[in-house]
């Protein structure tokens, strides 16, 4: 049984035909057309189509196509960080929010007075020189319970220093504390003036 090899008129394929010598007509495999074969033709000339691969271009093509994809990869990258941003952000200032609220708890936790304590707004050296009726009534409205008064009789003619100006204030014999130093409300506090003597 031979094979030969046909190329169809209409379609331009190539057909393998056995035993064409007993057919008047074949049909294309790919396109259906209806070959008639010739009975004066004996003999069926075979086409050889020689393919070669252009290993260059092939390279080439792969070269590009590799491109392509790294382009197409960093580009989807680029997106997901686009998309990524904005939650990113939020991120971040969910957790500063966060860090800030315990640090603000911890030194609330930390600063926490006993109802028996309190915490001065004021240091020693701002008393100096002021009316000591008014340092009185100020350490009382700051919560102090045991607040006294001392009289330093120092003064001869009242120019430089002023009667009832206050020499120094101690709470619980500290003459040196500092604002927001903490003190029982009962601590002994003395608020030590300047004033003539008595005749």
């Amino acid at each position: 049984m031979k094979t030969y090899q046909l190329e169809c008129p209409s379609c331009g394929a190539a057909i393998n035909a056995e035993n064409i010598d007993q057919k008047k007509a074949i049909y294309c495999t790919y396109c259906g057309r209806l070959i008639l074969l010739d009975d004066e033709v004996k003999r069926v000339e075979v086409k050889y189509h020689k393919t070669y691969t252009n290993e260059a271009r092939v390279r080439e093509n792969e070269r590009k196509e590799r491109i392509r994809l790294k382009e197409l990869e960093n580009e989807n990258r680029e997106n997901r960080r686009e998309f990524l941003w904005p939650f990113i952000i939020i991120g971040i200032f969910i957790l500063v929010y966060a860090f800030l609220g315990i640090m603000d708890l911890y030194y609330k936790e930390q600063n926490k007075l006993d109802e028996n304590e309190l915490k001065i707004s004021a240091d020693a050296e701002s008393y100096h020189g002021e009316n000591y009726e008014q340092v009185v009534r100020e350490l009382e409205d700051m919560g102090f319970t045991n607040v006294d008064t001392m009289r330093q009789e120092d003064l001869v003619l009242g120019w430089l220093t002023k009667d009832g100006e206050v020499a120094k204030v101690s709470i619980n014999g500290d003459t040196d504390f500092a604002e927001g130093d903490v003190f029982p409300k009962d601590a002994n506090v003395v608020v030590t003036y300047h004033t003539f003597e008595e005749e």
